[in-house]
């Protein structure tokens, strides 16, 4: 048995035994067996006194106490002898783990010595290890450095003749793309020349032409080249042309500053009589929203305008992107009164041309559908109007009674009241309403506006 197990069963009986002390002081003092230990013996001691003075047994009880007395002690003595071997065991387990745990702390005290030794000794050989490699290293850094330097300065030596060379060559080089760069312009003049020429020449000119397609497609792709060709064209006193190619550019472009430029012209360069430069507003290609742009800058100049000229200007509204609706919700009150008023000088002027006239009366009819039935009936039962305008108005109404009926569909609701024959060139047709067309015609022929004005969609 280790002295460590014997420490821990000497320890475990001390704790049993205070346990057994505590629970027993905890009981009642009747409960307590130490109790009945005192009491006891005394009560009997006193009977068996009584009673052996009588019954003459008390020598006998004295006696066999005083053998089982002898035993106890013997029991004792053993009891004693036996500690003591057990104290005896322990002390030497205690030496001996006294002497064990020395030897071992000696022996580490020893490693810890032996290894604080080392790590100076390896400390130091490092330390001295790079303080020689830095030697080294240095020395090499300096001949290398020498080394570069040599070479540096022979490569400096043999790359001067070859500076000298490249510079000849750059200077060159720079000659010939100032050179190439020159038959480049040189070109590109040549053809925005041919281009611009072509346009200039070409005697029917307008918005459709190929020559001033394939103008608008050179423009796209080199915006470089508007540059060029308005230098030609601030030269021209050709005013139709400066019309087409500000409208060019700006096709080209999408700059406002040319469309912008393209009304400058216009309104600034006034022509008498029947100005054929306004085509480019009634036949160019417009988005919806530049159509309102445009409707409003005619607007602006119609006063300046002949009846030719502004049936030129809004000719655009016989095939127009911008729908009634639209135009219905951004044009004001007063835009739309004035619109009216223009498409009427237009669409009732027999001296106009009938196609002018025609996009004229789908103009008012944007803001009052009425108009459309009205006015067609009108020129196909006027005897002073010419055959030519009724034949023209007759084809462009077919159109729409025949199929074309989704881009004049906000007329349905007045075509149903006009009742056409198979044959509308002979011009038979009706009113389901039979005052609708008189009552109509008074209004829109009515040279005071204001009467119109709660009719205006």
């Amino acid at each position: 048995m280790s002295l460590e197990s014997i420490e821990i069963e000497i320890k475990e009986l001390e704790k049993r035994k205070l346990e057994i002390e505590i629970s027993t002081l905890e009981k009642p003092l009747y409960l307590r067996a130490s109790f009945y230990a005192v009491i006891g013996p005394t009560l009997l001691a006193v009977v068996t006194l009584f009673i052996g003075f009588f019954t003459g047994l008390f020598d006998a009880k004295n006696e066999k106490l005083q053998n089982e007395r002898a035993l106890l002690k013997i029991e004792e003595t053993k009891l004693k002898f036996d500690i003591n071997i057990l104290e005896k065991k322990l002390n030497d387990e205690k030496i001996l783990f006294t002497k064990e745990k020395n030897r071992i702390q000696n022996e580490l005290s020893k490693g810890q010595k032996i290894l604080e030794e080392e790590r100076k000794k390896i400390h130091i050989k490092i330390e001295e290890t790079l303080k020689s490699e830095k030697i080294r290293l240095a020395s090499e850094k300096q001949n290398m450095i020498e080394s570069f330097n040599a070479e540096k300065e022979a490569l400096q030596s043999e790359l001067e003749p070859l500076r000298e060379e490249v510079g000849r060559l750059k200077e060159a080089i720079d000659k010939k793309n100032q050179e190439l760069s020159g038959l480049l312009d040189e070109l590109k003049n040549k053809e925005i020349n041919t281009l611009f020429e072509q346009v200039a020449n070409d005697a029917t000119l307008t918005p459709h032409n190929d020559s001033l397609n394939t103008l608008i497609k050179k423009l796209k792709k080199d915006t470089d080249s508007v540059k060029l060709i308005m230098n030609l064209t601030e030269k021209s006193k050709n005013y139709l042309l400066k019309a087409h190619i500000y409208y060019a550019i700006y096709q080209a472009t999408k700059a406002n500053i040319w469309l912008n430029r393209l009304f400058e012209h216009l309104q600034k360069t006034v022509v008498e009589g029947d100005d054929n430069r306004y085509d480019v507003l009634g036949y160019g290609y417009w988005t919806e929203s530049e159509e309102i742009i445009v409707t409003r800058f005619i607007i602006r100049i119609s006063n300046k305008l002949s009846n030719k000229t502004l049936g030129r200007a809004l000719s655009f509204f016989h095939l127009a992107e911008l729908k009634p609706a639209k135009a219905r919700d951004n044009f004001t009150a007063q835009e739309k009164l004035k619109l009216i008023s223009l498409g009427k000088r237009v669409a009732l002027n027999r001296d106009l041309h009938p196609a002018h006239r025609y996009s004229s009366i789908i103009l008012l009819s944007y803001f009052l559908p009425e108009a459309y039935p009205v006015i067609i009936a009108s020129i196909l039962t006027s005897e002073k109007e010419s055959i030519y305008a009724k034949t023209s108005i007759k084809q462009k109404v077919n159109e729409v009674i025949k199929g074309t009926w989704k881009r004049y569909s906000f007329l349905n609701d007045t075509l149903n009241q006009v009742q056409f024959s198979n044959d509308l060139d002979h011009g038979l047709f009706s009113f389901i309403e039979k005052d609708f067309y008189q009552r109509w015609r008074g209004l829109i022929y009515n040279k005071n506006l204001s009467v119109l004005n709660q009719y205006i969609k």
